[in-house]
């Protein structure tokens, strides 16, 4: 498959983020999120889509869509990473985004989507419970385990319509 380092991993674009930043700066990272969009990928990678959330100039939050899972992601990464500024968290932001997220993993046509997370975040678990996660099994992995949970997109989420007027969720964080 590759280098395993550079595949988004457990919602943490921002690893991503650093490494294309110390490299090239903001405005190459931002381009190569939007290649990832249009399917512009590096061989190991799918495309994806990946949506911020903003409050004014604020980044408080990013996301992640794959579009479809490789036999990799299948075990490992899932449909969906999310992360929150730490400063942000205990605000109902993750649940949020998680929220947008899945109605915009619906415009993809994605009829199911696959979360995973840490079995010691019981913070992201919750979150994906609240969205409408079913708990499929415990995977797990050479460090630590992993918890796995699917959404079917195909019946109403629990947070469906927490849409504020002050917090955005964009595809480009101007």
């Amino acid at each position: 498959m590759g280098d395993d380092s550079r595949v988004p991993r457990r919602g943490r674009l921002l690893i991503e983020y650093e490494s294309h930043m110390q490299e090239r700066g903001f405005a190459f990272y931002i381009e190569w999120l939007q290649n990832g969009e249009r399917g512009i990928v590096e061989d190991d990678l799918v495309p994806w889509t990946t949506l911020w959330l903003v409050r004014g100039a604020t980044i408080l939050g990013v996301s992640s869509i794959r579009h479809f899972l490789t036999p990799y992601l299948l075990l490992q990464g899932g449909n969906i990473g999310y992360a929150i500024r730490p400063s942000q968290r205990q605000q109902g932001l993750g649940t949020f985004i998680l929220s947008a997220t899945l109605s915009e993993a619906k415009l993809l046509n994605l009829d199911k989507v696959l979360l995973v997370c840490e079995k010691a975040n019981l913070a992201s678990a919750r979150i994906i419970e609240k969205n409408g996660g079913q708990r499929e099994a415990e995977a797990p992995d050479e460090r630590l385990t992993m918890l796995r949970y699917w959404i079917d997109l195909r019946t109403p989420s629990v947070s469906d319509g927490l849409y504020t007027s002050s917090i955005q969720v964009r595809s480009t964080p101007t």
